[in-house]
């Protein structure tokens, strides 16, 4: 059996919506700190989780998000945490801008870059050396499936070696 909850204020007005069996509404929370127990309101009870979790978005859709406005401290409209992480198109872009940026700055992403291509480079050769018949075989279907594209690619190849482009 499952059923949705409410953590109020002293006020007595919501600040977290969750959905929960057995003791999941006095259980320790990532999101919010739970409140005494006589701040805490199981407002209905479940036979099927799905009824459950679309009760829980309606009343989260309801009160609100405290960052588009809202009463509640939820980060997510439901289901499952991060999965439906609700956030505007402006705040997802910059989410993402902040994230490239650190990514791009730390050495860490440009070594474990580097190393991946240096694996990758490694593995290709290996392969090609063990199956150097596999692969001449490979080529030579494609140049004759592909012979215009690959004329074309050799009349470039040749301009640029002698500096024509």
């Amino acid at each position: 059996m499952w059923y949705v909850y409410l953590y109020l204020r002293e006020d007595r007005t919501p600040y977290y919506v969750g959905k929960g069996t057995r003791n999941r509404c006095h259980a320790k929370n990532r999101t919010c700190e739970v409140p005494p127990a006589d701040r805490i309101t199981i407002v209905k009870y479940f036979q099927d989780e799905d009824d459950s979790y679309a009760y829980e978005e309606w009343l989260i859709r309801l009160y609100g998000i405290k960052r588009t406005g809202g009463l509640l401290e939820n980060k997510t409209i439901g289901r499952s945490g991060g999965k439906t992480l609700h956030r505007t198109e402006t705040e997802f872009r910059e989410r993402r801008k902040e994230v490239m940026k650190k990514y791009n700055q730390s050495d860490k992403g440009k070594e474990t870059r580097q190393n991946n291509m240096d694996k990758i480079r490694a593995r290709k050769k290996r392969y090609a050396e063990n199956n150097k018949e596999k692969v001449r075989e490979y080529q030579r279907e494609w140049r004759k499936k592909n012979k215009e594209k690959y004329n074309e690619y050799q009349k470039n190849l040749m301009r640029k070696r002698k500096g024509v482009v």
